[in-house]
């Protein structure tokens, strides 16, 4: 996923007694509050493996095959999610082209059943629920690719239809039943990424941007019965502040450090009352465009999971995320660039233990002995 990131200072705690301070603050600010992680499936994950596409990978996953052509890559995606005990898990969704062929980004709608069968097949679809992350950003290059020019007229009524709804939320919601949807006061959840005109948007302001909303949540009712909660970026309310009363929720993602941090918290009062939103992001590396975010060996994910006190609902990326060397997976012990990169990964990127990351997070979360 691309990240308008941002992240973070350095944590390093000093001594046994402060880590274990840090942990049970941890502990204490999201056992009750719901917690998901991000994951996707493009064509790092694919049978040419991570390298032929991100040379700059320097963590191999630890189970094989990472290939989301095998239901094998399916089940261990849910199997390591459901031993952190998050809530669910948010499918970086880019749906299927409109005019044929592979989708920009190549994140296909089809994919959406595999989840729903390991989830199934493994017995997790009681304790692990699925939302969509609507991945936006593949909007502008997906209208480019069907010739429509570079540019995604938000204002454009037309497009809504065969982007936002034929090719995305409906087939998704279509793949994934209502009893694999996670759900926040009895309604689906979806989040919806950003909308910058640097992603190649136009024409956002003006209502439009709330007449979009209006559409997809009347979709929704009409063709499946309910009114979705949707949680969007926040360059929605700047570029079309009308649309704060029709979205229930805002979140701030996250930076890339210096100057911001890789978590944020984001209260809004909008379609369902007061709402907070929180995102963490444990690290970030992507060497050609100089855009790094300190892993500090695990102390930057337990900052910002520390600092999640007070929110709603929070989201973590990312549980696959190879390609920005964000991702939580099981990892090796090795610490050298796994595809032969030219640059030498930072200290305190690698993992020193297989379950490193799913271990800080797994720290946060209690599951219910019935469950």
């Amino acid at each position: 996923m691309n990240s308008l990131a941002r992240s973070s200072r350095r944590f390093r705690p000093s001594s046994p007694l402060v880590l274990c301070s840090v942990a049970l603050l941890v502990a204490s600010a999201l056992l009750g509050t719901p917690v998901g992680l991000t994951f996707g499936y493009a064509l790092q994950e694919g049978p040419a493996g991570s390298c032929s596409l991100n040379p700059y990978t320097i963590q191999s996953t630890l189970y094989q095959p990472y290939n989301r052509d095998t239901m094998q890559f399916w089940y261990n995606l849910v199997e390591e999610a459901a031993f952190t005990n998050v809530s669910y898990l948010a499918m970086n969704f880019r749906g299927d082209s409109p005019c044929g062929g592979s989708p920009a980004g190549n994140e296909p709608t089809s994919f959406a059943s595999n989840i729903v069968n390991a989830l199934n097949t493994r017995w997790y679809t009681n304790i692990l629920k699925v939302s969509m992350f609507d991945d936006t950003g593949s909007y502008p290059p997906a209208h480019s690719q069907c010739g429509g020019g570079s540019t995604f007229d938000v204002g454009d009524s037309s497009l809504w239809q065969p982007y936002f709804w034929d090719t995305r939320w409906k087939p998704f919601f279509q793949q994934v039943p209502d009893a694999n949807r996670m759900k926040i006061n009895n309604r689906p959840l979806i989040f919806m990424w950003s909308v910058a005109s640097g992603l190649g948007f136009t024409n956002q302001g003006n209502g439009h941007l709330a007449a979009l909303m209006d559409w997809l949540r009347a979709r929704c009712q009409a063709e499946f019965g309910f009114d979705p909660f949707v949680v969007v970026d926040v360059t929605w309310l700047q570029l079309d502040p009308t649309v704060a009363s029709k979205v229930d929720g805002v979140n701030d993602w996250f930076q890339i450090s210096p100057p911001g941090t890789p978590w944020s918290k984001h209260t809004h009062n909008g379609h369902s009352g007061t709402f907070t939103t929180g995102v963490v992001n444990g690290g970030f590396w992507y060497p050609p465009a100089n855009m790094f975010t300190s892993r500090g060996g695990g102390a930057t994910l337990s900052n910002g999971l520390a600092n999640m006190s007070g929110t709603d609902l929070v989201l973590i990326e990312g549980l696959t995320d190879i390609e920005e060397n964000a991702g939580l997976y099981r990892g090796g012990h090795e610490c050298q660039p796994a595809c032969g990169s030219p640059y030498p990964p930072p200290a305190g990127q690698c993992w020193t233990s297989a379950n490193q990351y799913l271990n800080r997070v797994r720290s946060t979360r209690r599951r219910s002995p019935s469950t």
